[in-house]
Order: C-alpha cells, then sequence, then structure tokens
C-alpha cells in the first residue's frame, strides 16, 4: 500500500507539472498569436497603401508626361530667347 501511495503522488505530482506546463505553452502561443496577427494586419495595411499610392501615379502618369513636356518646351523656347 505504501508503494502504491508513493507512485499515485508521484503521478498526481508529475500530472499538475505537466498541467502546468501545458497552461505556460498555451499563454505563449496565444501571445505569439496576438503578435502575428498584429504583424499580418500592419502588412496589410502597408499593402493597401501601396497599391493604393501604386494606382496613383498610374492614374497621374499622363499628366506628368504633360508637365514633363510642358516644362522642355519652356527650356527649349527660354534657350531661344
Amino acid at each position: 500500500d505504501e508503494i502504491v501511495d508513493k507512485m499515485m503522488e508521484i503521478a498526481l505530482t508529475t500530472l499538475e507539472g505537466v498541467n502546468e506546463r501545458v497552461t505556460e505553452l498555451d499563454g505563449t502561443i496565444r501571445q505569439r498569436t496576438d503578435e502575428f496577427e498584429v504583424r499580418f494586419e500592419d502588412a496589410q495595411f502597408d499593402r493597401a497603401l501601396l497599391r493604393a499610392r501604386v494606382n496613383t501615379l498610374y492614374r497621374d502618369r499622363p499628366d506628368h508626361c504633360r508637365t514633363a513636356m510642358i516644362m522642355d518646351r519652356e527650356a527649349m523656347y527660354s534657350r531661344e530667347a
């Protein structure tokens, strides 16, 4: 009986240790998951901003070309004058 009692005590102590470790791992995993989600959302936001900038530049490209042509023409006229 004494051996069985000692074995039960060891088993309970081991189980408590395992439960504590599982709880710690769960907390660590939850924290890392939360951090990943924040980084992922930030990356998506950054990507959306970049996409918006590219779209704006692409949409404004003809205007930039016209502006460059006007500036070149004005520079040419000023050299001729």
